[in-house]
């Protein structure tokens, strides 16, 4: 009986199956790169239109909340008036920061207990707009613009009757006063109010600021409401009267 043939486990493959090997090999080299580089085109895409959307997105929540930047120049007694959006800077912050202070001055009430920035971190994320009001300078240039008065606002709504929008500052620097600066910045908002839909614009004052109190109801022809109470939770009564509730 003739036992089959076997190869010796030594004994080279013949030479189609070496080239056979060999393209085999070549072929899976080759699709690995293939696949490499479609895997490394498609991490690139997905990166790409991530950062696409990312852009978009910020666009889309920066178009909602900036409003169109307002710039204009308005005649007040012996001169002129340059208004503009205040600006995401150190000096309009302190401009802001300086008109609050000063309010506070004007109205003998305590010192307001913002720091400046913090005024800078509320601004930036939104919190409120403001105008700012500034004269020419003694060379008349931009550059030495001289701030004299500042508006600082913000959005809120009613449900019955839409968008406001609240003025929560008005300011006009002392020796600046009587003048009109104070009229072209509350008339700018109202401006601003009646261009962009919103049903009102609206604001608080002492009762013991008669001045002003007087002007707004005769000059401005603002309407006073004596049907409402203004209510408020400052800090320590707005923990206690959250208490230990769950959020």
């Amino acid at each position: 009986m003739i036992a089959p043939h076997k190869e010796s486990p030594h004994r080279s493959p013949p030479y189609p199956q070496i080239f056979k090997g060999f393209l085999l090999r070549i072929l899976v080299v080759e699709m690995s790169l293939r696949g490499a580089q479609l895997f490394t085109a498609a991490a690139l895409g997905f990166a790409a239109a991530g950062l696409v959307c990312c852009v978009w997105v910020k666009k889309m929540g920066i178009s909602r909340k900036k409003r169109k930047q307002w710039h204009s120049v308005k005649a007040i007694k012996d001169g002129e008036c340059h208004l503009r959006h205040a600006e995401n800077t150190n000096r309009d912050i302190k401009i802001l920061y300086d008109a609050v202070h000063g309010l506070a001055k004007h109205l003998d009430e305590a010192v307001p207990n913002l720091s400046v920035a913090r005024l800078h971190k509320d601004f930036n994320a939104g919190a409120f707009e403001a105008l700012v009001a500034e004269i020419p300078g003694r060379s008349g240039t931009e550059e030495e613009m001289v701030p004299v008065g500042a508006a600082i606002f913000f959005d809120t709504y009613s449900t019955w009757n839409g968008r406001c929008l609240f003025v929560e500052d008005l300011y006009v620097e002392p020796k600046f006063r009587s003048k009109g600066i104070g009229t072209v910045l509350l008339r700018a908002l109202a401006a601003m109010a009646l261009q962009e839909g919103y049903c009102r614009l609206q604001w608080e004052s002492s009762r013991t600021n008669l001045h002003a109190n007087s002007y707004y109801l005769q000059a401005v022809g603002a309407v006073q409401v004596d049907d409402r109470l203004l209510w408020r939770l400052p800090g320590d009564r707005l923990a206690a009267f959250v208490g230990d509730s769950p959020i």
